[in-house]
């Protein structure tokens, strides 16, 4: 792994722990989040509304 992919998926990481993400799997060149991480990220929904900042797909 270079360098700098070494340095974005720390970031990743960290950035994951905070949301509250707990598990995840690595995988080449992709993070592939379990099915916790749609709760924690879903959390985050009347934040990003105050912000102005969600979108429905």
């Amino acid at each position: 792994m270079c360098r700098r992919r070494g340095a974005d998926y720390a970031r990743t990481v960290a950035v994951l722990k905070t949301l509250g993400v707990e598990s995840w799997s690595k995988q080449k060149k992709q993070i592939r989040l379990t099915g916790g991480a749609l709760d924690a990220l879903m959390r985050l929904e009347p934040v990003c509304t105050a912000l102005g900042q969600c979108g429905k797909t």
